[in-house]
């Protein structure tokens, strides 16, 4: 968004200037097919450039979170940011006029989502299934778990929260926002069965 701003700020700057300005007065004034058109797409630069601003400074708070805890130190230590960013994220949702949609909600919970996933993954390759005992590989695989639950239910607490504070406009969680999220749910629990199988077959 900081991209977009600088772009629609100089694209503006550009449709603002004097000589643009005069050939616009001319085309008004002499009736043009070619003013509708072109004043219409003034307005629109003005629109997308106030969008891009809003949204590049209500965006700066979450970014400043984001680069706090990620990369986090371990994958226990990325539940920490949870709480903080979906603070952060309830607070713009509530005074940005632009990054208030829950189209825009369900693509950065999506995005929050996918880099958890891939911190979990780094996490779980660390440890050889097959060399480490049972019980080790099971815990590992429940820390994961446990972060994951911590992520969903930070999320449906301040969706919670949005219906309270925000009535007119709260978080719509619909569940495929946490699709790629359950699927790496799904494959973890695959993954505990086959080691507690294993587990059980040792004590045969």
């Amino acid at each position: 968004w900081d991209s977009r701003r600088e772009n629609m700020a100089s694209l503006l700057e550009q449709l603002a200037n004097d000589k643009v300005r005069k050939v616009l007065r001319v085309l008004e004034a002499t009736k043009s097919t070619y003013y509708l058109p072109f004043s219409r797409l003034l307005k629109e630069v003005q629109a997308a450039s106030l969008e891009a601003e809003d949204i590049s400074k209500h965006l700066k708070p979450l970014k400043n979170v984001l680069a706090k805890y990620f990369p986090p130190p371990s994958f226990v230590d990325v539940s920490k940011s949870f709480g903080p960013v979906m603070h952060t994220l309830l607070l713009i949702w509530k005074h940005s006029g632009y990054y208030n949609t829950n189209i825009r909600l369900h693509v950065f919970l999506e995005k929050f989502c996918n880099d958890v996933i891939i911190v979990g993954q780094e996490f779980l390759k660390q440890f050889d299934v097959l060399r480490l005992e049972p019980e080790v590989v099971e815990g590992h695989i429940r820390t994961c778990l446990k972060v994951c639950a911590a992520l969903k239910g930070a999320t449906y607490s301040y969706g919670n929260r949005s219906e309270n504070e925000c009535p007119d406009n709260k978080w719509d969680l619909q569940d495929t926002v946490f699709g790629p999220l359950d699927t790496f749910l799904e494959r973890c629990h695959d993954l505990l069965d086959l080691v507690q199988t294993t587990s059980q077959l040792y004590s045969l």
